[in-house]
């Protein structure tokens, strides 16, 4: 079957604290391109960000609204309607590590069944967050990223383990009916055939 009859929307809301890195994390993901300190200033704005991108994976069109929250109080407006959450913490800064540890812990107590990716930045520098404490809070999807190149490909696996999960939570349901009448359809006809060869 074709992959747009798939074809999945997604509303994935990016939290961290001002200079975690979230909005280069999402120009990386969109453009890849990383931005250079001089862009981030011009860049950084109150204002909530939202992208439209659309990504085949696994057989499914994916067409994503990435939401990157420049202000931490419009945070529940998004909350409610997202199916997917990144979170972005600085690996140089231990606060910034414990603001996540809170955040995960909350979405997850609130919103048990959406998925969340936990992104560690800035691994190339001088980190105060000992290496795994992000894997041994969020498991499988925790990752630790590089902020010195613009090579985006770790981030494209980072969201490749977020869509998957995402796939596997609201996906999943929608593919099994389609295919269970595809097979009530080929069952008809299967039996139709045995009745006019009786």
């Amino acid at each position: 079957m074709p992959a747009s009859e798939y074809k999945q929307k997604v509303r994935i809301t990016v939290l961290g604290s001002k200079n975690s890195g979230k909005t280069s994390f999402v120009y990386r993901y969109l453009a890849r391109i990383s931005l250079k300190n001089d862009e981030k200033a011009s860049n950084t704005t109150p204002y909530d960000n939202i992208y439209n991108h659309c990504v085949c994976l696994d057989h499914v069109l994916f067409d994503l609204e990435i939401v990157d929250l420049g202000h931490p109080n419009n945070g529940a407006k998004f909350e409610k309607s997202s199916d997917a959450f990144i979170v972005v913490y600085s690996l140089t800064a231990k606060a910034d590590f414990e603001e996540a540890t809170g955040t995960c812990q909350r979405l997850k107590l609130m919103y048990p069944r959406k998925p969340v990716l936990l992104v560690g930045n800035k691994v190339d520098l001088e980190r105060e967050v000992d290496l795994g404490e992000g894997h041994r809070l969020n498991g499988e999807l925790s990752v630790e990223l590089s902020s010195a190149h613009d090579n985006s490909w770790e981030v494209h696996q980072a969201m490749y383990l977020l869509l998957r999960k995402v796939s596997e939570i609201y996906q999943l349901p929608v593919l099994l009916k389609a295919l269970k009448a595809q097979s009530m359809v080929k069952g008809d006809y299967e039996d139709s055939l045995k009745m006019s060869s009786v």
